[in-house]
């Protein structure tokens, strides 16, 4: 009975947080390279770039907020507090929003089953059983709720981020006089200099 109830919890765990895995698998892996130039490596971005390569380019740590970000990290979290998975579509990840949702409503069905299985075998020996199933798939899907939230603030952050650098077009001039010496050390020829950051 008890190897029973750890085959259904073990199958309950793990079809949910391979739902949500499977949705995160990179769609082309031939746009998947890095150009090695010593201990250096670079990586080619584009627009619309998939998910998978922007989470290996981009720490979602390294955001900062600026006027043009077409993406809301706590817009995004707060959405997938509401309804999970709300906030990867918003940020143009479906898939990874379906496999949130579709994660969320196979434990809360399992939920439900266990629950009523476990109220109809009251007082049996499969009560128990059900009822901690039931438990687990509670707990199961808090856990994707969770991931839900932090994974669409995470996911904007890090969008926001290559937008950032595609978008990128400050460039600066510094104009400067400089007084460049004679070859006699006594006198100084003017000169300007111009110093350009982007």
């Amino acid at each position: 009975m008890k190897k029973v109830f750890v085959l259904i919890l073990a199958a309950c765990l793990f079809g949910t947080t391979a739902l949500a895995q499977s949705a995160s698998l990179p769609l082309d892996e031939e746009n998947e390279f890095a150009s090695f130039d010593e201990d250096v490596v670079e990586y080619e971005i584009w627009e619309g770039m998939p998910y998978r390569q922007i989470k290996k380019i981009y720490d979602f740590h390294d955001w900062q907020k600026a006027d043009n970000d077409p993406y809301s990290p706590w817009g995004a979290g707060i959405c997938s507090f509401v309804i999970p998975g709300l906030g990867q579509m918003i940020n143009g990840e479906f898939g990874i929003g379906l496999a949130y949702m579709g994660g969320i409503l196979l434990s809360e069905f399992s939920t439900i089953v266990f629950a009523s299985l476990a109220v109809a075998t009251a007082g049996d020996d499969f009560s128990t059983a059900f009822a901690i199933g039931s438990l687990a798939s509670l707990i199961t899907a808090g856990v994707l709720d969770v991931c839900s939230i932090f994974g669409a603030y995470r996911m904007a952050a890090r969008k926001n981020l290559l937008f950032q650098d595609l978008h990128s077009s400050d460039v600066s001039f510094t104009p400067g006089i400089t007084m460049i010496p004679n070859g006699d050390g006594r006198s100084f020829t003017p000169g300007l200099s111009l110093r350009v950051n982007f």
